[in-house]
């Protein structure tokens, strides 16, 4: 079993929309956090519950001062 900080050398190889292979480590796959917390790698891989990289976040500093009360 590989701990957290293993799975992050992990290279996992998907299909994009743009019908080329990619590669991307496998702690970047979109709802990776959450998956892990329901089962052991190979069981999310054969239930097709990592197949993604998440989508890039969008971020706005106006935002995070807003949040913190800075704005």
């Amino acid at each position: 079993m590989l701990t957290g900080v293993l799975n992050s050398g992990i290279i996992v190889c998907y299909r994009g929309d743009d019908g080329r292979s990619h590669l991307t480590r496998l702690t970047e796959l979109e709802g990776y956090a959450a998956a892990m917390a329901h089962g052991q790698i190979g069981e999310l891989v054969t239930r097709s519950e990592l197949t993604r990289p998440a989508a890039p976040r969008k971020t706005d500093p106006a935002t995070f001062l807003e949040a913190i009360g800075a704005r």
